[in-house]
């Protein structure tokens, strides 16, 4: 197909356009708000609307492809688990289990529709129109946000017998992977799934914030204490990030130890994977560079010399708009 329709449901937005096979953004990029906490049929309503806003009358045949948080069935295009996406009764959250999201949408619009984890498909957007364009053996792609979320896609010659790539790896349930949950320090801090030690309880945004407001708990100079007008609480990775950009110690500092945890599960990725691209991805990867250096350090001492030094690391190519090029790019594969 020349273009598809390319969607990135999350709880709070949509993101949606129409994508060419250059992986060009080929409409206007619509943003609207999911209803992400509002029930099924909300979330349903909102993405059919902007489905018809971007073919307006063109109502031909075009592939739909949508990246969603949580467990995706892909096969039977249902979503299995989402934490992202649900119903509030009272002050009580009920997340989606089992909805069947291709099923409810196929009820209104008549175009294919192909559903897929967004981490896994960020991944196969920066295979296919980022950093590994199409040519990496094997990619492997860090999302760092709320959560610590990834996919690895390889080519087939990566893979013993019979195979056609790219192949997205997603597990003998579709749960997979999730590389964020793996462990790094037994015993240590829990995270938002529950688990105790995993990078995400490292390197998911709350964990980064916590580190950079208990170092202001001490005597030091920074910023910071200014930027939120001493509402400690109000920090965020974006506001780390421009202090560190002023050179704060405090914000450089947080950045650093980020890259230091983060670096352990880059290593562990080259010992199980053997890739030959790392990618990091989503919102907080544009502090990268304060990363980077320990990231690549730590990474080094937990593998082999002849698996690291055929392995390249860096940002991913497309920060923003990930979700929406992995979308399309399922939809083109498919």
């Amino acid at each position: 197909m020349d273009k598809v329709i390319g969607i990135d449901l999350g709880g709070t937005n949509i993101k949606a356009a129409l994508v060419n096979k250059k992986g060009e953004l080929v409409s206007d990029r619509i943003e609207i708000k999911s209803g992400g906490t509002c029930g099924v049929d909300t979330v349903i309503d909102n993405i059919v609307g902007v489905i018809n806003q971007i073919l307006g009358n063109n109502k031909s045949d075009i592939n739909i492809g949508l990246a969603i948080p949580g467990h995706v069935d892909s096969n039977h295009g249902i979503v299995k688990w989402s934490p992202n996406l649900g119903s509030y009764k009272g002050s009580e959250f009920t997340c989606w289990k089992n909805v069947p999201v291709v099923s409810y949408l196929k009820k209104k619009v008549n175009n294919k529709i192909y559903i897929g984890n967004d981490a896994n498909l960020a991944a196969l957007s920066e295979y296919t129109f980022g950093i590994g364009r199409n040519t990496a053996e094997c990619l492997v792609m860090i999302t760092l946000g709320t959560g610590v979320g990834s996919g690895v896609v390889m080519d087939s010659k990566c893979i013993s017998g019979n195979s056609r790539g790219p192949l997205l790896l997603l597990g003998g349930n579709h749960a997979g992977l999730e590389l964020g949950h793996l462990c790094i320090k037994p015993d240590g801090l829990s995270s938002r799934a529950g688990l105790y030690g995993t990078v995400e309880s490292y390197c998911g945004k709350q964990a980064i914030i916590d580190r950079a407001i208990h170092k202001l708990r001490y005597p030091c100079k920074s910023i910071l204490r200014e930027m939120v007008d001493n509402q400690l609480q109000n920090i965020t990775p974006k506001i780390l990030f421009l202090a560190a950009e002023q050179n704060d110690e405090i914000a450089i500092e947080t950045w650093n130890e980020t890259g230091r945890y983060l670096g352990i599960l880059l290593g562990n990725c080259i010992n199980i994977f053997s890739p030959d691209m790392i990618s990091i991805g989503g919102k907080i990867a544009k502090a990268w560079k304060y990363m980077e250096k320990n990231a690549i350090s730590e990474a080094k001492k937990c593998t082999t010399p002849n698996h690291f030094q055929g392995t390249i690391i860096q940002a991913a190519s497309h920060l923003d708009s990930a979700g929406i090029l992995g979308a399309a790019a399922l939809a083109m594969q498919s």
